[in-house]
């Protein structure tokens, strides 16, 4: 499921496969049972982002640096973003139970 440049508030949900979601405006919700899960983001968003089995990776533009809260269970987790103060308008909230939680930053 590949959903790119939404505007308004946006909610995917996948038993199973692969969540890709670029560059949308608006709060973000999305969950995925097993299977990746990976956002692309420029812009500032609320987001929050969960899985039980599959790795999440969030790409960040870093001239847009937004705090995240990251998580997993059992999985290996890098953020990327970690020591940026919260503004208190966007936050980020990725966890997986199993999975991998790589938060990046996104570059050309």
């Amino acid at each position: 499921m590949i959903v790119k440049r939404t505007k308004g508030d946006l909610l995917m949900v996948n038993e199973s496969g692969k969540i890709v979601s670029e560059e949308n405006q608006g709060t973000l919700d999305l969950k995925n049972g097993s299977g990746p899960t990976i956002a692309i983001q420029e812009s500032k968003v609320n987001a929050t982002v969960s899985s039980q089995s599959g790795f999440i990776k969030w790409l960040q533009d870093p001239s847009q640096a937004i705090k995240v809260i990251a998580s997993t269970g059992t999985g290996e987790l890098r953020n990327d973003f970690s020591d940026v103060s919260n503004d208190g308008k966007y936050k980020i909230d990725v966890k997986s139970k199993t999975g991998d939680v790589k938060i990046l930053e996104k570059v050309e």
